[in-house]
C-alpha cells in the first residue's frame, strides 16, 4: 500500500453511502491504496456502518472516529463526502471537497498514481 486517501464522511449521509457503494464497484482501482474513512459520528453509527458495508473484509480500508472534526477543520473541508489524496511521502496530491461523481474521484486517484509512479 503506497498511496493514502482520506475520505471524510458521515455514515448517515446519503451521498456518502452512495459514494462508498460506487467505490466498491471500482475496488480494483483502490486495492493498493490505504483508505481512511474519517467520521465525526459516534461509535455506534461507525460500527453499524462498518458492519453494513463489511469494511473489515477490506484490509486497506479503516474507519477513523473524529468526533471533534479535527481533520475536517485541518483540511478546510466544506461538505460530505470529501476526499484528500496523498502520495507515499505524505504529500498532498488532491483535495476534493465539492460534490463530484465517483468517476471523477477515480480520475484523480489515477492521476495521483501516474504522477508518483
Amino acid at each position: 500500500v503506497y498511496k493514502r486517501q482520506l475520505m471524510y464522511m458521515d455514515p448517515t449521509c446519503d451521498d456518502c453511502t452512495k459514494m462508498i457503494v460506487k467505490m466498491f464497484n471500482y475496488y480494483s482501482e483502490f486495492e493498493n491504496i490505504h483508505i481512511v474513512m474519517a467520521t465525526e459520528s459516534d461509535i455506534t453509527q461507525a460500527i453499524k456502518f462498518k458492519e453494513e458495508f463489511q469494511i473489515d473484509n477490506f484490509k486497506n480500508i479503516e474507519v477513523l472516529l473524529d468526533p471533534n472534526q479535527v481533520m475536517y477543520k485541518q483540511f478546510g473541508l466544506i461538505e460530505y463526502p470529501s476526499f484528500v489524496i496523498y502520495d507515499a511521502n505524505q504529500n498532498l496530491i488532491k483535495k476534493v471537497d465539492e460534490f463530484v461523481t465517483f468517476p471523477i474521484v477515480v480520475k484523480y486517484v489515477r492521476e495521483a498514481i501516474k504522477k508518483n509512479s
